[in-house]
């Protein structure tokens, strides 16, 4: 989570420099946000009656990581 709250304060100085595409300030937020735990795994469906996974530390940061990865890799193409 730390390691995902870091990038995205990176993407937005990178966006306030100037040195990356704009991306809006909603948008941002609602990526830090969806890097919750909670939302990481309502957003992958794997909520309750999935096993253990919502205890899977790896599960959930490979979720965010791909989730994080498609969003910019979406909006990058986009602009």
């Amino acid at each position: 989570m730390k390691e995902a709250m870091e990038l995205l304060s990176k993407v937005r100085m990178g966006t306030e420099m100037k040195i990356l595409p704009e991306i809006s300030s909603g948008e941002l937020n609602r990526l830090i946000l969806d890097a919750q735990a909670g939302h990481v795994m309502a957003l992958s469906g794997s909520g309750e009656g999935k096993g253990n996974r919502r205890n899977d530390i790896r599960y959930v940061e490979a979720k965010r990581a791909e989730i994080l990865r498609d969003r910019l890799f979406k909006f990058l193409q986009h602009n």
